[in-house]
């Protein structure tokens, strides 16, 4: 079961592994996963092995581990990853520690990356706080406030119960609030997003959400090509996973003059005609996201 556990590469730890005792699959088997930021070292090397990247354990005290060599799992997109900017990206993978000639070599291997959602400028300025995974906390209560969310923290399970969430990406202009509510509480690990936050005052205070740039998780089924007859137009709605779905041909209808634009940078513009009158139905997608 995909279970995150805090793990420090601590050298005098691993001093038994080596690269003449085991190979890399035993190691990635005999080591947990955990949740990395990755940064260039600015090191530029003329022969392998190079400190080429520095990777912090999120929410931990181990900060800049030096990492020689990076591997992607071949599902992933690594111009998303590559073309954000520092810590907009996590990622959860294996630090892999082998020694040549008693020299330590450190490689990430990669398995999901999580690429921030864009902030607007204000609150972009205002990002902060630890980075958490957010529940319902399965409490029922007949008054408020309820103790009705949970947070968990990433590597190292602190779990934090408040009475509200909230978060700044359903006030953006189209946003899919929908979309991001099942990424955030009813998608399980590892494709469930990961919220940075602060906790105040009972409080989850959402201040930037991060998702598992596969998305959505499965092909979306093709749209059929509907021929309608004479004087009906093909109407379209989409699910809970950005997947557009044929409704009906329907008669189009009088539809208020709107010309819907995303209202911040990094989001591009999807649109379909909808019920009930064949209007255009408007979402405000991340630009990194494929489009649906």
């Amino acid at each position: 079961m995909f279970k995150p556990t805090l793990f420090v590469c601590l050298l005098v730890l691993l001093s038994c592994v080596s690269a003449t005792d085991v190979d890399e699959s035993a190691a990635s088997v005999a080591i947990s996963g955990n949740y990395y930021f990755f940064r260039s070292s600015g090191i530029v090397c003329v022969k392998d092995p190079c400190p080429s990247w520095l990777a912090s354990d999120i929410n931990g005290e181990t900060q800049n581990i030096t990492v020689h060599y990076l591997s992607f799992a071949p599902n992933l997109n690594q111009t998303v990853i590559f073309e954000a900017a520092n810590e907009e990206v996590i990622v959860y993978g294996y630090l892999i520690v082998y020694y040549d000639r008693g020299t330590p070599i450190r490689r990430l291997n990669v398995r999901h990356a999580f690429r921030q959602l864009p902030l607007s400028p204000e609150d972009q300025e205002t990002k902060s706080g630890q980075f958490y995974f957010v529940d319902y906390s399965g409490i029922a209560c007949i008054t408020t406030p309820c103790p009705s969310w949970k947070a968990t923290a990433l590597n190292g399970g602190d779990q934090y119960i408040a009475d509200n969430y909230i978060e700044p990406y359903s006030n953006y202009a189209y946003f899919d609030s929908n979309w991001l509510s099942k990424k955030v509480l009813d998608t399980a690990i590892p494709y469930k997003a990961i919220v940075q936050a602060n906790i105040f005052e009972s409080t989850i205070i959402g201040k930037a959400i991060y998702v598992n740039i596969l998305d959505p998780i499965e092909k979306c089924p093709p749209v059929p090509i509907v021929d309608c007859i004479r004087g009906l137009v093909p109407v379209y709605t989409r699910d809970s996973n950005r997947c557009k779905k044929f409704t009906a041909c329907i008669k189009p209808g009088a539809c208020t003059r709107e010309f819907p634009t995303c209202d911040v940078e990094g989001y591009s513009l999807v649109t379909f005609p909808s019920k009930p009158n064949a209007c255009t139905k408007a979402f405000c997608d991340a630009s990194f996201l494929s489009q649906q």
